[in-house]
């Protein structure tokens, strides 16, 4: 599993462990997963798109490139936020096998396994909610966003008990903090591309916790790669108020189940 984020290291281990899986590894970043891929033989890879030193797309390139001395052909199943038109078309060109859009249930991943092992793994009602990121969202302010606030059932579709409740949320609170403050430093004129992974990053925390306003205003903010300062400084403040306003949310719950 090659994946930077902390909150998508939990949920994929816990679904791992309820599909039968015994063993696997963690790769945070390209380099590590392909040192990984280097020193044992793996079944299958679950290959995160954006991470920090090499991304997804270099790090299966490397491995094909691998591969043809080798011979041997891992599958590598592409992990993205991004559902937009071309992605798939380029996760492919870059090697991959298939991809999955974050977030995924357990039967998403269940359907993607499928393609390569047996199993008799009965699949669970799950109910799915459309994909934000086919949304078109316009980059003139104020940003006018119509979602919920916080989904409080995406929680539980991550933690069960009270105290992974409480691990999940600590997680996200504190990890989406840090982005919002390292935000302010790429509020430039012209092209920011660490404007773009680090928004994209808070889109991912956003949809696992079920953040949607967060996550719409981060889908926007997103395609803000060639903005002025003023524009990235207005963004900022709606991702800020944003997430203010679901921290709030979730601690009021949160204090309430504790009761």
């Amino acid at each position: 599993v090659a994946e930077d984020h902390e909150l998508n290291h939990i949920y994929i281990k816990k679904l791992l462990k309820k599909l039968g899986n015994k063993s696997h590894e963690i790769a945070t970043d390209g380099t590590q997963a392909y040192d990984l891929y280097q020193k044992k033989k793996f079944d299958l890879i679950l290959m995160d798109c954006h991470m920090p030193v090499q991304n997804g797309y270099v790090t299966t390139q490397k491995i094909r490139e691998l591969e043809q001395k080798t011979r041997r052909h891992t599958p590598i199943v592409a992990l993205t936020a991004d559902a937009m038109m071309g992605t798939r078309e380029k996760c492919i060109s870059a090697g991959m096998d298939e991809y999955i859009t974050k977030p995924f249930n357990k039967d998403q991943l269940l359907d993607i396994l499928k393609i390569w092992f047996n199993t008799d793994e009965t699949k669970t009602t799950t109910q799915t909610t459309e994909n934000e990121d086919q949304d078109t969202y316009s980059q003139t302010p104020p940003y006018k966003v119509e979602k919920t606030i916080w989904d409080q059932g995406a929680l539980e579709e991550y933690a069960e008990t009270l105290e992974e409740k409480e691990l999940f949320i600590d997680i996200f609170l504190n990890k989406t903090q840090e982005s919002l403050d390292t935000l302010k430093d790429e509020c430039k004129d012209g092209i920011n591309q660490n404007w773009v992974e680090i928004t994209h990053k808070i889109k991912g925390s956003a949809a696992i916790i079920g953040a949607q306003e967060l996550y719409s205003l981060c889908a926007n903010a997103q395609s803000m790669e060639k903005s002025t300062a003023n524009q990235r400084h207005r963004m900022l403040q709606c991702l800020n108020d944003a997430f203010n306003t679901v921290e709030t949310r979730i601690k009021n719950v949160l204090s309430d189940l504790k009761e």
